[in-house]
C-alpha cells in the first residue's frame, strides 16, 4: 500500500517506491523535487535572498543619496515587483534563483529608502513611532501569508500575489513628496519649501509670512530636523 506524503515531509530513508508526493504544485519544494538529496537547494533559497538583501539595502541607500529618496523607492519597489512575478513565472531552479537574489535586492532596497524617507519627512518627533509601525506592519503581512496562502494554495499563484503587495504601494507615489532634507542636500531650496508648504497645508498648519527654509538648512546634522527661519 502507498502512502500519500507533501513534499517537506517526505520519508527519505523509506523505499520511495512506498510513497508518493501529491499536489506538488502546492509547493515549490514538490514541484522542483526540492527534498531528501535535493534539500540543500531549498535551504539556499533563503541565503541568495538574504544576499541580495545586503546589496540592496547598500546599493539603493547610495542610489537615494544621488536620484534623491522618492525616485530610489519607485525603482526599489518596481525592482520588487517585477522580481516577485519572475520568480513566479521561473521554468527551473536556477532561473528562481537568479530572480530569488534580485528579490533580496529589491526588498532591500524598498525597506531602507521607505524609512529614510518617512523618517525626513516626518521629523525626529515622530521617529521612534513611525520606525516601530514600520516593523509593526512587517510583522502584520508576515501573519496574513499564511491565511493568504490557505487562500491561494498554488505556489506560483501566491506568489504573484506577494508581487502585486509593492505596486500597492507605489500607487501613492503622486502623493508622496521628495525629501526636503534630500532637496536641500542638492542645492533645491525652492523646491524644498515647497514640499514643506504642502506638508504644512496638510497638517492645517498656517506659515507666518517670511518664514523658509535657506540653504545653510542643508549644513544641519543629520540627527537634527532642518530649521525654518528668517535667517538660516
Amino acid at each position: 500500500m502507498n502512502h500519500k506524503w507533501i513534499a517537506d515531509k517526505a520519508p527519505c530513508s523509506a523505499d520511495h517506491s512506498s510513497w508518493e508526493i501529491v499536489d506538488s504544485y502546492h509547493t515549490l519544494t514538490g514541484d522542483w523535487n526540492l527534498y531528501c538529496d535535493n534539500e540543500w537547494k531549498a535551504g539556499m533559497l533563503d541565503s541568495l535572498f538574504f544576499l541580495g538583501f545586503a546589496f540592496g539595502a547598500s546599493g539603493f541607500g547610495s542610489l537615494a543619496d544621488r536620484i534623491g529618496r522618492r525616485r530610489a523607492w519607485a525603482c526599489s519597489g518596481v525592482l520588487l515587483s517585477f522580481s516577485v512575478m519572475a520568480c513566479a513565472a521561473s521554468p527551473d531552479y536556477f532561473t528562481y534563483c537568479f530572480f530569488r537574489v534580485l528579490t533580496g535586492v529589491g526588498i532591500g532596497g524598498f525597506g531602507v529608502v521607505t524609512y529614510v524617507l518617512a523618517q525626513e519627512i516626518i521629523g525626529g518627533t515622530w521617529g521612534g513611532i513611525t520606525g516601530i509601525g514600520q516593523a509593526g506592519l512587517f510583522s502584520f503581512a508576515n501573519i496574513l501569508l499564511a491565511p493568504t496562502a490557505w487562500a491561494v494554495p498554488g505556489w506560483r499563484a501566491f506568489t504573484v500575489v506577494t508581487g502585486i503587495t509593492p505596486l500597492v504601494f507605489l500607487a501613492f507615489y503622486k502623493m508622496i513628496p521628495e525629501s526636503p532634507r534630500w532637496l536641500l542636500s542638492k542645492g533645491e531650496t525652492a523646491k524644498a519649501n515647497e514640499v514643506m508648504v504642502r506638508i504644512a497645508e496638510g497638517n492645517g498648519v498656517d506659515i507666518p509670512a517670511g518664514i523658509h527654509l535657506t540653504d545653510a538648512a542643508s549644513s544641519t546634522p543629520d540627527n537634527e530636523e532642518p530649521t525654518w527661519g528668517r535667517h538660516f
